[in-house]
């Protein structure tokens, strides 16, 4: 397929496609920007690596690059399952509430109920630093990306280079300033991507076994995350590391 082989047609096409996917996966919360989003990245980060590194074989009536295939197969299974982990949670949440509500009609609760509902207004506050500091540490993310790819090539293309130094940056970047369990599994595994398409980009040929591994490996990561994730929740019933780092000093005292 012509659309999935870089040409000067859609060369900007696939950059803006990786930087837009990029900057909603370091900037937004909402589940459904964030899964959307890490399919885009590992489908544009798929055709990139195949353009480098092309593969012989095709799937689908002879049409798509088994790389692409499976790279594009794992993050649509990789973000289908932190989608439905994330609705999990959610769903949890909603239990909880109907729980404090039913005891608020029971005129129980007492001193536990009002410290969770200023828990609760503490948590949905809206901050400005919480997305200025994303914002900002994916500005640098971007100047670091293009001044890297320009003066440290490698690939012999810039696209290769500048989707390696994009993702890998983007990912450590959502590690740094996130705190959500479940964000910091994000931007794992956008910066493994990276990792990944670096190999892609430096090695000859390709293998079939290399790619399922890769793909394997991939969705093994986000399982893992997952569980990570609920059972994180189940314990301390939030999936915020600084609010979890704070109930367990009270805890503690």
């Amino acid at each position: 397929m012509d659309f999935l082989t870089l040409t000067a047609d859609n060369y900007s096409f696939y950059i803006g496609l990786l930087v837009a996917a990029c900057v909603a996966l370091a900037v937004y919360k909402d589940w459904l920007i964030l899964t959307p989003a890490l399919v885009f990245q590992y489908f544009v980060v798929a055709v990139v690596a195949n353009d480098q590194n092309g593969t012989a074989q095709r799937v689908m009536l002879g049409s798509i690059p088994l790389a692409v295939f499976l790279k594009t197969m794992s993050g649509v299974i990789a973000a289908l399952i932190i989608f439905l982990t994330g609705y999990a949670i959610i769903f949890e949440r909603r239990r909880l509430k109907q729980q404090e509500a039913e005891e608020e009609a029971a005129g129980t609760g007492g001193l536990r109920r009002f410290f969770r509902r200023q828990e609760k207004e503490q948590l949905t506050r809206f901050r400005y630093i919480d997305y200025m500091l994303p914002i900002g540490t994916s500005i640098i993310a971007a100047v670091a990306t293009y001044a890297f790819a320009t003066l440290l090539p490698f690939s012999g293309n810039f696209l290769g280079d500048f989707a390696f130094y994009w993702t890998f940056s983007i990912g450590v970047t959502i590690m740094v300033v996130g705190s959500d369990i479940l964000k910091l599994g994000i931007g794992l595994l956008t910066a493994l991507n990276g990792a990944d398409l670096l190999y892609s980009l430096l090695r000859s040929g390709d293998n079939p076994l290399v790619l399922g591994f890769s793909a394997a490996i991939t969705i093994f990561l986000a399982l893992l995350i997952s569980y990570l994730a609920i059972l994180f929740y189940n314990k301390l019933k939030t999936l915020n590391l600084s609010d979890a780092f704070t109930a367990g000093r009270k805890a503690v005292k």
